[in-house]
């Protein structure tokens, strides 16, 4: 019998996302309200409003040939070459003349409200700013506008449609992306999706656009590079071709819960997201309605999702010979570990260890799972069908009954149990960190989470930073940070060596004092002194870039040296991070002086075994799946993502 044919948006994929108890709503029982649960935001910002008067007017009249603001435009683009501020000044003139000046009026006729009016005016301004940096990144369009226009702008909105197929069905997959533009110089594409709600769960928006570039890719064989602009709260993710080629792995697994949800396989599969569950407007009828709600609980682990892994886990050790008995499982954000005990007599842990990858191929798992010898059992981590994202704020809020006394600690994670784990600078077991991870494994994120927690751990913050970004991609928005030295982030290879050269003869400087003063630690001078000395945390993203410069290696690695050796007593705190973990990168001398090292997902067992001194950090999940040891005991953890709007307004400079 033929599999059945089902057709389905690129919208309604994002509410599956979201819960695909909610799109069954929508799609079996019309209820329209279905797509709002769980959005935040003021509900000011019309995205409607917005694709019609602005962007897709302005694409429109970009991408038409002969189009009398075609001329406009290109006479506008000639400023390019001057920058992209001068590029978002005479963008800002044509857009407000020629297409907000008119909504207003029409929208002024309707007497709409004053409220939604400033939302449109704060959005546009928001994508007036991203479009003149991308146009202005294009040499080629700015010398010869005319020439070039229309290698730079698609046809917007185009409806797109491919097909997936699994065991479940066939899924007919439709979309319209809002704008898709070329960069002919550097042979790129970049899909934009602007959206006019919060970004309080970045999944939602997040999956919708992965399936827009999926189906680009589909129908043209490119693949783009993502911008998603929330243009109510002026954010924007921004995310490259490998990235999206990474993320774009968990699609499929989207796909066939569409494809339960739409053949109404009940019991239907719930929101990972158990907060959602609590806001929801169907939440008193959705057992009745679809099938009882599954114990998803982190702390019992009763699943049916675990019990079956387990099942299947105890049959394929059997069947390979080795004698376990299980003990149960824990279910964390990402992943589910089973617990095996091995029968001394027969079964060695070693045995166990040896047959991942026959646990990969006879579980279909995408990759080797990880095992680990735990107290009294053997841990085997699988992942979980719908992972749960983390933010940052429910890691603050989750951790602040195990928040360590000290003023310099951060959240790093979520352990398997669902305690949170907590970093603690001023511990000699914590007080440097080495971070490894490939694109796409979380390390961004990471870096700025800790940015982010540190100032947010305590009322007044207690450190300054010095955040070293050769790339301009990690913490470019953090730029005019009242903690941060000098309000800048550093790029120059020879500013990052002067901050770096301050920092070491600042940290002298401290040891002095101390001498002098009979004292051994920072809070021991600040005690006697009566003075208040922020410590110092240096970040310093893709270390293997500024080890490039074969004139500035040698003296580089001299500097984090002797901050990472000696910075602790003083203060003064070194976080290394690299998506290149080599020995010729990482020296044992710099490692040696790292207290704590995070693996994050990294290409081989080798650069694994060189962030963490062992392998494991190859079979991770990506996307903030880590594992963290070095002075610890190795633990596995799940990152949160961090936004850094959650940061006060007076935590920047005017």
């Amino acid at each position: 019998m033929e599999d059945k044919e089902y057709t389905i948006t690129a919208s309604n994929l994002a509410l599956c996302q979201r819960c695909p108890r909610l799109l069954a709503y929508q799609v079996h029982k019309g209820e329209e309200k279905a797509w709002r649960a769980g959005i935040e935001g003021s509900g000011q910002m019309y995205g409607s409003l917005f694709h019609k008067h602005i962007a897709r007017a302005f694409f429109e009249a970009a991408a038409t040939p002969g189009n009398s603001m075609r001329a406009r435009i290109v006479d506008i683009l000639q400023a390019g070459h001057e920058g992209a501020e001068v590029l978002e000044s005479a963008l800002e003139w044509v857009v407000r003349e020629h297409f907000f000046a008119p909504f207003l009026q029409e929208y002024a006729a309707k007497r709409g409200s004053v409220e939604r009016a400033m939302a449109m005016a704060a959005g546009t301004a928001l994508w007036i700013r991203a479009m003149a940096k991308f146009l202005a990144g294009i040499p080629s369009l700015c010398v010869v506008p005319e020439k070039n226009l229309h290698r730079v702008f698609c046809e917007p909105e185009r409806k797109l449609q491919a097909v997936y197929q699994s065991r479940r069905g066939v899924l007919w997959v439709t979309g319209c992306y809002d704008a898709l533009l070329f960069n002919p110089d550097r042979a790129e594409a970049t899909l934009f999706e602007f959206k006019g709600y919060r970004r309080s769960d970045i999944t939602v928006p997040l999956s919708q656009v992965l399936i827009y570039a999926w189906l680009v890719h589909e129908v043209t064989g490119v693949l783009p590079a993502v911008q998603v602009i929330y243009l109510e709260e002026g954010k924007t993710d921004s995310f490259t071709p490998g990235e999206v080629q990474n993320m774009m792995t968990s699609l499929p697994s989207l796909f066939d819960a569409a494809l339960e949800v739409l053949s109404l396989q009940l019991p239907l599969p719930v929101a990972t997201d158990k907060r959602l569950c609590s806001s929801c407007p169907f939440q008193v009828i959705c057992g009745d309605d679809w099938g009882v709600v599954p114990d998803l609980d982190t702390s019992t682990g009763e699943s049916s999702e675990s019990q079956g892994r387990m099942n299947q886990l105890l049959g394929v050790l059997s069947d390979l010979g080795l004698s376990v008995r299980g003990e149960g499982y824990n279910v964390g954000p990402a992943f589910i570990r089973l617990k095996v005990k091995p029968d001394p007599r027969k079964t060695t842990v070693a045995r166990i260890m040896n047959r991942a990858d026959d646990l990969q191929v006879q579980m279909r798992l995408k990759s080797p799972p990880l095992i680990q010898a735990m107290g009294g059992y053997v841990s085997v981590d699988i992942p979980r069908t719908q992972r749960q994202s983390l933010s940052l704020e429910y890691l603050l809020r989750a951790g602040q009954g195990n928040h360590p006394a000290s003023p310099a600690a951060f959240p790093l994670g979520m352990t398997v149990d669902g305690s949170v784990y907590w970093i603690d600078l001023t511990d000699p077991n914590m007080t440097s960190l080495l971070v490894g991870g490939m694109s796409g494994s979380g390390k961004s994120v990471l870096l700025r989470s800790i940015v982010i927690s540190l100032l947010l751990s305590t009322e007044e913050p207690c450190v300054r930073f010095v955040l070293i970004d050769p790339k301009r991609v990690t913490f470019s928005d953090m730029r005019g940070l009242k903690t941060l030295e000098g309000g800048e982030v550093l790029f120059n290879v020879k500013e990052i060596m002067q901050s770096l050269a301050c920092e070491a003869e600042e940290m002298e400087r401290r040891f002095e004092e101390m001498a002098g003063l009979g004292v051994e630690t920072l809070d021991g001078l600040n005690a006697r002194t009566g003075t208040s000395r922020k410590r110092h945390v240096v970040i310093i993203d893709e270390y293997a870039d500024l080890m490039m410069d074969k004139t500035s290696a040698r003296e580089l690695e001299r500097l984090v040296q002797r901050i990472a050796q000696k910075g602790r007593a003083a203060g003064l705190h070194l976080v290394l991070a690299t998506q290149r973990p080599e020995a010729k990168v990482v020296t044992g001398l710099i490692k040696s002086n790292l207290q704590l090292r995070i693996g994050l997902k990294v290409g081989s067992r080798a650069n694994s075994q060189i962030i963490l001194d062992q392998g494991g950090a190859q079979n991770l999940l990506g996307y903030g799946d880590m594992l963290v040891g070095g002075g610890i005991g190795l633990v596995r953890l799940q990152g949160a993502m961090a936004d850094i709007g959650m940061l006060p307004e007076h935590f920047f400079t005017a």
